[in-house]
C-alpha cells in the first residue's frame, strides 16, 4: 500500500525540480529498500536525476547508494552462507 500511495503522491505534486521529489523518492527507495527490491530501488536513485536539482540528486545518491550497496553486500554473504535474516 505504501508505494500506492506514494505513486499517488507523484501523480498529484510532481513537477521538474520539486522539493517534494526529493522526499517522494527518499521514501520510495525506503520503502523498496525494506520490501528487498533492491534493483528497483537503484532505478529509482538512476531515474531521480531527472526529476531533481543537481544538488538533490547528489545528496539523495550518495546517501542512498551507500545504503543500497550495504544491503546487496549483506544478502550476499547471507546467501553464501545459508542464513536467514532476523529482525
Amino acid at each position: 500500500k505504501a508505494l500506492e500511495y506514494i505513486e499517488k503522491a507523484f501523480d498529484v505534486g510532481f513537477s521538474k525540480f520539486s522539493p517534494l521529489n526529493k522526499v517522494l523518492i527518499d521514501l520510495k527507495f525506503t520503502v523498496l529498500v525494506k520490501q528487498k527490491k533492491y534493483l528497483e530501488a537503484q532505478r529509482i536513485i538512476e531515474k531521480s536525476k531527472y526529476v531533481l536539482s543537481e544538488n538533490d540528486f547528489r545528496e539523495i545518491q550518495l546517501s542512498n547508494l551507500s545504503i543500497l550497496k550495504q544491503k546487496i553486500s549483506l544478502q550476499k554473504r547471507l546467501e553464501k552462507t545459508n542464513l536467514k535474516l532476523v529482525k
